[in-house]
């Protein structure tokens, strides 16, 4: 019989989160991974963790339309196959943090430069210019130079939500 080591378990422990929903008190560690590590502080200190702490969740998802404003551009004709849920990229945490922080997560969405603020800005002042609503192909050509601008990939993918 081989002999585990701490940090074997402990990415062991991290993988099976990952694949199974464990039903234990929030962070506890399943009994029979308690049993096998025995009583020690290391093991005291260990903790069940999610995918994204284990570093195995995917990239979150970003909607490059705003979906507070799902209504808006659904009367702009983003509807069924053309529907803003179509128009996600994923985006490492840091990055995604980036367009709406400005790099500083305190700020949020009060950063004149947030993404959500600064497109819908730039579509409403196009619209204003135009003095009619934009057209679904105008909306698009707008969010794809912001898109350029922030160095957002134009690989979109469909919303799995959450």
């Amino acid at each position: 019989m081989g002999v585990l080591s701490l940090p074997v378990v402990s990415a062991a422990v991290r993988i099976q989160v990952g694949q199974v929903m464990l039903t234990q008190a929030h962070g506890e560690l399943p009994q029979g991974v308690r049993d096998a590590l025995g009583d020690g502080p290391e093991v005291g200190t260990m903790h069940v963790t999610g995918k994204a702490r284990a570093g195995m969740a995917e990239p979150p998802q970003h909607h490059v339309m705003p979906k507070e404003f799902r209504e808006w551009f659904e009367k702009r004709g983003f509807t069924g196959e053309m529907d803003i849920d179509e128009f996600c990229v994923k985006l490492e945490q840091a990055h995604h943090e980036a367009v709406h922080g400005g790099g500083d997560w305190k700020l949020g969405r009060s950063w004149p430069g947030e993404w959500n603020r600064m497109i819908m800005e730039a579509l409403y002042e196009a619209e204003t210019e135009a003095g009619r609503m934009l057209t679904r192909n105008e909306i698009l050509k707008n969010v794809a130079k912001r898109m350029r601008d922030y160095q957002i990939p134009m690989s979109f993918t469909r919303w799995r939500g959450r």
